[in-house]
């Protein structure tokens, strides 16, 4: 008897609450009365789910109260609301509207309840087990605006709940940060965006595997200079989510079926879907999206395989080979063959928080380590070509060329992990890379802006060497050109030289610069093994040297030949004076430029 008394209790002091508040959201609100009437509706949802009601005339009454707080009449309210501890109110609100549209679809006795507000419309829904869907799947159309949920999405064996709000409004009033999946774009600052807004939810549901979600939005303004759509994003964002932003990820536009009316997106998730329209203006499709993420993943595997050619080819001849420069050598391969790897299975971990957080630390530490050993090869070209010291370069000994090499970004790793406390990486569910919001991303820029820096300085010293040696100057324009091509296109990959197409990109709009950056970083590999594997004389002498023992052990042995011991004659050695000259050409023979 008494909890039959306090359900019927908590009844009435929600059925007046909602009455009060439905009341009061009619005038021009302040943005502290905001506030209060969110909390409110927060509290109400809360108690929905657990006492069963709230019945259609309460849905309504809730729909209208919301639909009264987006008015434009409270823009200025919340405006006030946008900046400081307030800044989450909006957020709670589209919250407690998904929670309210669940506890309408489950008290209402009719499979679908659809109430229809001034700025938003909400679709409540039941799906029963083994329902027969149509080919486009479940639809709601409001104002313009539709989004179509795939069949695949629902569990057939067992009752689902959906969920679709469309609000009209909505974006005005909810900024957040934009975050890009494109490490090339930085990440911008609240912003408002230009459609309709829709949230959707199913419960339970499925992984959407093969159809996306179909999303319709209408431009609040027509844009007839847009028709391009190269200008437009489509966006996401999870209420239930810690991570307050909108990002990019798992949404494409679909240009051919957008216009300057509408903006039609297709996303492989279920969240709060809108679009904007880039700032910046960079004109970047989701052709030009799809096909650099293509040629990256491609061109990492190619990369990886080409790494392990290489060392295939020079491990087993390491005796005949070693020296500083393929030491060296043998270290950036190391190093790019990590990171290679680590992309290609770097998308599954971003499912997981701390494996992704582990492959954000391994990245910045491997992608560092290949900085420091091209900064070493740099000094050891400075000193082989340059100072025309081939001896000197001995000087730097393997302790110096490790602790170089994967010493010092091992330190800057743990000061960069010990000053953040591991925030920062791998905290974006879109990416296991470093974050730019806490600056802990200068932990790799700074360190590779510098090696990038220096080596291009070498490199220039390299060609101007080049063009005032002798045995280049007696040769044909023709064969001066082809010779310093070749020394470019042999020592800027061992440099580091071509992540200056991805400086380029932060600051053009070009997109040549970001497919020239993505081509020739994901083909490192392919680069090293074709001009130091390849076409290397001194690896290509002593590879052929290896087969033709290997011929010899494998093959008929011929007779021996007993032969008197041959009496050594002394063998005239260089003057004195041409050893500097000898030297310079073994120097220049032994980098194999030419």
């Amino acid at each position: 008897m008494k909890m039959k008394n306090l359900d019927s209790s908590c009844r009435n002091t929600t059925n007046v609450l909602i009455d009060n508040l439905h009341k009061q959201s009619r005038k021009e609100m302040k943005s502290q009365d905001l506030i209060t009437a969110v909390y409110a509706i927060d509290v109400i949802a809360a108690m929905g789910k657990h006492k069963n009601f709230m019945d259609k005339k309460n849905g309504e009454k809730i729909v209208s109260t919301t639909s009264n707080l987006l008015e434009p009449r409270n823009s200025k309210s919340w405006q006030q609301l946008r900046e400081g501890k307030n800044a989450h109110i909006p957020k709670t609100l589209v919250r407690a509207m998904d929670i309210f549209g669940r506890i309408i679809a489950n008290t209402s006795l009719t499979n679908t309840t659809i109430i229809i507000g001034r700025n938003l419309a909400i679709e409540a829904k039941k799906i029963e087990p083994n329902t027969e869907f149509p080919l486009d799947g479940v639809n709601f159309t409001y104002n313009e605006s539709s989004i179509s949920l795939p069949a695949e999405i629902f569990d057939t064996s067992e009752q689902s709940i959906v969920v679709n709000i469309i609000y009209l409004t909505l974006g005005d009033i909810l900024q957040l940060p934009l975050n890009y999946t494109d490490l090339n774009r930085k990440r911008m600052n609240a912003v408002n965006v230009s459609t309709t807004t829709i949230s959707s939810t199913v419960t339970p549901r499925k992984e959407i595997k093969t159809s996306g979600v179909k999303i319709i939005l209408k431009n609040k303004r027509s844009f007839p200079e847009l028709n391009d759509s190269s200008s437009r994003i489509c966006v996401s964002w999870n209420p239930e989510s810690s991570y307050g932003a909108w990002s990019d990820y798992g949404c494409q536009l679909v240009p051919g079926e957008s216009d300057s009316e509408k903006t039609t997106c297709v996303c492989s998730h279920l969240t709060l879907f809108a679009t904007f329209m880039d700032p910046h203006q960079i004109p970047l499709s989701s052709n030009d999206r799809f096909i650099l993420e293509f040629i990256s993943t491609i061109g990492c595997a190619i990369s990886l395989f080409s790494i392990a050619l290489t060392m295939a080819v020079i491990l087993p001849n390491w005796r005949r080979l070693k020296s500083p420069r393929i030491e060296v050598l043998v270290n950036i391969c190391a190093s790019i063959g990590i990171v290679c790897f680590l992309v290609l299975v770097e998308h599954p971990a971003r499912q997981n928080k701390v494996m992704c957080k582990a492959m954000a630390v391994l990245l910045h530490y491997f992608l560092l380590t290949a900085f420091a050993w091209m900064f070493c090869e740099g000094i050891l070209l400075h000193m082989v070509l340059i100072k025309v010291d081939m001896t000197g370069a001995t000087r730097y000994s393997k302790k110096h060329l490790y602790l170089i090499g994967w010493g010092f970004p091992l330190l800057i790793v743990l000061i960069s992990l010990w000053a953040t406390e591991l925030k920062g990486y791998g905290d974006s569910p879109y990416v296991c890379w470093l974050s730019v919001k806490n600056g802990v991303t200068w932990a790799f820029v700074a360190p590779a802006l510098v090696v990038i820096g220096a080596n291009l300085m070498v490199l220039m010293k390299i060609i101007a060497r080049l063009k005032n040696l002798q045995k280049i100057r007696n040769n044909s324009l023709r064969k001066q050109v082809a010779t310093g091509t070749r020394a470019i296109a042999a020592t800027m990959p061992l440099l580091g030289v071509t992540w200056l197409f991805g400086m380029l990109t932060f600051h053009t709009n070009l997109t040549v610069f970001k497919y020239l950056f993505t081509i020739c970083n994901s083909l490192q590999g392919v680069f090293i093994f074709i001009f130091h594997c390849l076409l290397d004389r001194q690896v290509r002498k002593v590879f052929k040297s290896s087969l033709r023992r290997s011929k010899r052990r494998t093959g008929p042995q011929p007779p021996v030949i007993q032969m008197k011991p041959y009496k050594p004659y002394i063998i005239n050695t260089p003057q004195e004076p041409n050893r500097h000259k000898e030297r310079r050409k073994a120097c220049i023979n032994n980098v194999g430029i030419f």
